[in-house]
């Protein structure tokens, strides 16, 4: 309605963006580093321009077929966080089966959904929390340890019949239901997903932790936001001869360290990072990383050496 066109909004138009500030800067070739989706725009812009490009750092990368999860790999990760858990005492009495205690919340709803009263501005309103809703909001807070141990609590609150926790997290300032920002829902949309991964995707979710929510809103648009597809052509393996590092987090609840190795497989010779304990984001806490991302850049190699973040803190003091 406002005369912009959607289109516009996908990871090649970004790519091409970038091959135009390199010609721009007057440069043969540029460096790139990003994390989360600049790892996907940064393998578009290996893949589709790759004399522009040199070196590539890739933080808690997401692949050009990996923008809806793997419900399996969501489940692999919650096993992550049991055995971390399970090395702090406290932790482990109060989650002895996240897994288990998930499954119950999640079918408990299922049978029964609960109709939560929040409050919104001076109002209030009743949201209705289905088995989705609960998956959503879960799925959107998996990021880092700090956030997980969040979503681990409100588990816990709704495994003693208290869903307030997620009721909080689903309202709207405005009291919509769904509100969606064009530039992410054009690029995961364009992006889109590969029709055997979708079908592998439908194949895991029904006896998965969080079902397809990892795959909202790609999964759920039907033909609404079909035109914007990419095709498949974008999203089909490639394979580079790129110098490039991957910085793999352990406890990375968005992007999964099998996947980061799916990723690595696409390249000669990768720098592969493992960082033990390292969320989505935190993984760039450690000095002793960061001191590896500059000898990349200077040298093109750096140590592979596991580095360990210090465990998470499951439980509140």
């Amino acid at each position: 309605a406002e005369g912009i066109d959607l289109a516009a909004y996908t990871t090649l138009e970004s790519a091409a963006d970038l091959d135009d500030l390199r010609a721009a800067l007057g440069v043969a070739q540029l460096d790139l580093w990003g994390i989360s989706y600049g790892t996907h725009l940064a393998l578009a812009a290996l893949k589709h321009f790759p004399t522009s490009f040199r070196r590539a750092v890739l933080v808690s990368p997401e692949g050009l077929d990996h923008s809806v999860k793997s419900p399996l790999a969501t489940d692999a990760f919650f096993q992550r966080v049991q055995a971390s858990i399970n090395s702090d005492s406290a932790a482990r009495r109060l989650y002895p089966d996240v897994p288990a205690m998930i499954r119950r919340v999640v079918a408990r709803a299922a049978a029964a959904p609960v109709t939560v009263r929040v409050a919104i501005g001076a109002d209030s309103t009743d949201i209705v929390m289905g088995p989705f809703e609960l998956q959503r909001i879960a799925a959107d807070r998996l990021a880092d340890p700090p956030a997980i141990a969040g979503v681990l609590a409100l588990f816990a609150r709704a495994d003693r019949g208290d869903l307030s926790g997620f009721g909080e997290r689903a309202q709207r300032r405005t009291g919509e239901p769904i509100f969606l920002d064009p530039m992410p829902l054009g690029m995961d949309a364009a992006s889109g997903v590969s029709a055997s991964r979708r079908a592998r995707v439908l194949a895991e979710a029904p006896a998965a932790l969080l079902g397809d929510a990892l795959g909202w809103p790609v999964l759920h648009s039907g033909e609404a936001l079909a035109d914007l597809d990419l095709g498949e052509a974008f999203r089909a393996p490639f394979r580079s001869d790129h110098r490039v590092m991957i910085v793999s987090g352990t406890l990375d609840g968005r992007t999964y360290p099998e996947e980061h190795e799916d990723i690595a497989s696409s390249f000669r010779a990768p720098v592969f990072l493992r960082v033990v304990n390292g969320g989505h984001n935190t993984v760039l806490s450690s000095p002793d990383v960061q001191a590896r991302l500059k000898a990349f850049f200077a040298t093109g190699n750096a140590s592979d050496a596991p580095v360990s973040l210090p465990a998470p803190r499951w439980v509140s003091p």
